[in-house]
């Protein structure tokens, strides 16, 4: 498994340029960027479980939501998620479905460094494509 992220500066906001081997990892490592933007964590305490089930036309418009999504999580029910079980298909109408299971702890102050509130990921520069023998997206978050 070959993952790659590096964060982008864009004016006052914030974003990754990700790469993996496949669509799945691509979407893991987006997630784990996004996380690392958000706070700093030392071991992690796997104790939580969700799953994540969303269909789109798109597989920017896919990415954009699955993030969206995590965001909610970890702003709603202090989830901080580091751990991703992704599974990503195209059914006969061509709409792109994501299951995964996510695994992570509670967020807790004495052992999580709080770093940059993310209050939305953007449409602006998002994009996720096939090259040859990766897959590559960048996505922008607003601070």
């Amino acid at each position: 498994m070959v993952k790659k992220i590096e964060t982008i500066d864009h004016s006052a906001d914030t974003g990754l340029r990700i790469t993996g081997d496949t669509i799945e990892e691509l979407f893991e490592a987006a997630a784990e960027g996004m996380f690392s933007i958000i706070l700093e964590t030392g071991p992690q305490l796997p104790d939580k479980r969700i799953a994540v089930s969303l269909k789109e036309l798109e597989y920017d418009d896919l990415l954009l939501e699955w993030l969206r999504e995590l965001l909610y999580m970890f702003e709603t029910e202090k989830l901080v998620l580091r751990n991703f079980d992704i599974r990503i298909f195209t059914d006969k109408k061509g709409i792109k479905n994501l299951s995964a299971e996510c695994r992570g702890e509670l967020f807790d102050k004495k052992r999580h460094q709080f770093n940059t509130e993310i209050k939305n990921v953007t449409y602006h520069r998002l994009k996720v494509e096939k090259l040859q023998n990766e897959w590559q997206g960048e996505v922008i978050f607003d601070l």
